[in-house]
């Protein structure tokens, strides 16, 4: 029978995980939740408050529906996979890059513009990446729709970004 190993370390702790797959994998998944918490508690600067006032804010006043600007559009898609934890795990690329793009102003993010924005930003390419819309529709991760895909409040969360 085939072994499973994975070794992680995130902010001083490690963890090294052996045995059967399927129970490695599951084990990961658990692991790797924690591990975000961690991750994100040592690498969130402090949240700045929100006064309204618009001094200094640089907004410019032209748009009115431009003033509650995404921060996410101002990010790099690989500065975003990165801060998104989002780099390796497939399931977590396809749902961050969907995010990206509709901060962008897609408003109809498809895969086939997921797999797009990945190149451009010369990122690796999700692998068989209808596969894994079907797994993130299944988890409710994501909504498709008529061919565009839609991240839902589930799948914001499980990307550590606040629901809308």
């Amino acid at each position: 029978m085939a072994e499973a190993r994975a070794k992680i370390e995130v902010s001083g702790l490690q963890f090294d995980l052996r045995g059967d797959p399927d129970w490695v994998s599951e084990q990961l998944d658990k692991v790797l939740e924690l591990a975000y918490d961690v991750a994100d508690l040592a690498l969130s600067p402090p949240e700045e408050p929100a006064d309204g006032d618009g001094e200094g804010d640089g907004s410019s006043g032209e748009d009115p529906d431009d003033s509650q600007e995404d921060p996410i559009a101002s990010l790099s898609l690989p500065a975003f996979l990165a801060e998104c934890n989002a780099t390796r795990d497939d399931e977590r690329k396809l749902l961050a890059v969907a995010v990206w793009l509709r901060a962008k102003g897609s408003d109809r993010v498809t895969v086939s513009e997921v797999r797009d924005a990945l190149a451009d930003a010369g990122e690796r390419a999700i692998h068989n990446a209808a596969t894994v819309l079907m797994t993130a529709v299944a988890k409710d991760l994501c909504q498709e729709d008529d061919g565009a895909l839609f991240v839902t409040d589930a799948g914001r969360t499980a990307l550590r970004l606040p629901p809308r």
